[in-house]
């Protein structure tokens, strides 16, 4: 499969070189050819900038070598031919991963609710103790009710600029 996929679009204001490590994982772009500009920035292979470094006296960059494997071809064939069980097995540990922090989670956000509906409970008792206290001061009058009010609309004109022009006779 030849297909080139494009995850992100990043810039690096006059790159000279650009440089893969082993893995495939990270890229480098570098600039060699200005001494004032030189210097190197290190990426993801998604586009996520991980480091960056400028230096007059910089030349170039290069990743080491992967090293040899220490595993024989028949071991890498039998490994390469089983991944499919490891990642299902790695999968799986992530899923319960996920789902152990879901829970925590879930239970944090239920803990910060209960606090706060155990508030609402004890400021609404305060509020009901102190009824007889806020009529009194109120000369009788009860104004609890959340539905005792009248909505009103007051529609105000205000001129903002008058302009008196004269015009000629003539001109009309």
């Amino acid at each position: 499969n030849n297909e080139v996929e494009v995850i992100k679009c990043e810039e690096h204001y006059m790159a000279s070189e650009i440089e893969w490590d082993p893995t495939g994982r990270y890229v480098a772009t570098c600039v060699t050819r200005y001494s004032a500009e030189n210097g190197y920035k290190l990426w993801t292979f998604n586009g996520k900038l991980l480091h960056q470094w400028n230096g007059e006296r910089f030349a170039q960059l290069q990743f080491r070598p992967r090293p040899p494997s220490l595993l024989s071809p028949e071991k890498e064939k039998e490994i390469k031919k089983g991944l499919h069980k490891y990642s299902q097995v790695f999968n799986a540990e992530d899923s319960d991963m996920r789902s152990d922090e879901k829970k925590k989670l879930d239970e944090e956000r239920k803990a910060i609710t209960e606090a706060f509906m155990a508030l609402v409970a004890e400021r609404s008792a305060q509020h009901k103790a102190e009824a007889a206290e806020r009529r009194a001061l109120r000369d009788g009058a009860v104004s609890d009710d959340e539905d005792d009010w009248v909505e009103t609309e007051v529609l105000v004109e205000e001129v903002v600029n008058e302009v008196e022009e004269v015009l000629d006779e003539l001109a009309v």
